[in-house]
């Protein structure tokens, strides 16, 4: 069975989808995996308020789901994910939600899932956009490998299998 889907996009702690025909999160289940893609090619899927809300929504109904068994997260196009959408600073409606307790700035970074999700990461993830790899368990790469800047620190990872959460 093959299911695809799209998550609308929600607003921070909000059960109602916003305004909008744009799908920046796409859900595809095949068997007992989803595979969840980030889609905002045009902006090399960096990550606004309603595409963080729109991941933590896709991550939760994974969880809940006990017809699905494991999960991969990707971004589509050349880009694995470019961090904060610096464009939607200013427009309150699109910021990310910044606070001590509940989802993390780009929506799935603080969440314990109860099964496993992969990061299958193709292309480039810069700045923050290393960011969704860390709550996972595993992170594959492309052969070529991806590049990451954090902190003003660059590295660039070439292995085919890294391990990201410690036990």
């Amino acid at each position: 069975m093959n299911d695809n889907h799209e998550q609308r996009p929600t607003d921070p702690g909000s059960q109602e989808a916003p305004d909008s025909s744009v799908m920046t999160v796409k859900t595809e289940h095949t068997g007992p995996v989803l595979v969840v893609t980030i889609d905002r090619q045009q902006v090399r899927n960096a990550v606004d308020g309603p595409t963080a809300a729109a991941l933590v929504q896709a991550f939760r109904a994974f969880d809940a789901d006990p017809a699905l068994s494991v999960a991969i997260l990707t971004g589509a196009g050349n880009t694995f994910c470019s961090g904060f959408d610096l464009t939607a600073m200013p427009d309150q409606a699109r910021g990310l939600r910044v606070a001590e307790d509940g989802d993390g700035p780009l929506g799935i970074t603080r969440m314990l899932l109860s099964k496993p999700v992969i990061a299958a990461v193709e292309g480039y993830a810069v700045a923050g956009g290393f960011e969704p790899i860390m709550p996972f368990s595993a992170c594959i790469t492309a052969a070529g490998g991806f590049r990451s800047s954090m902190g003003g620190r660059s590295a660039c990872l070439v292995s085919s299998v890294t391990a990201t959460r410690l036990i």
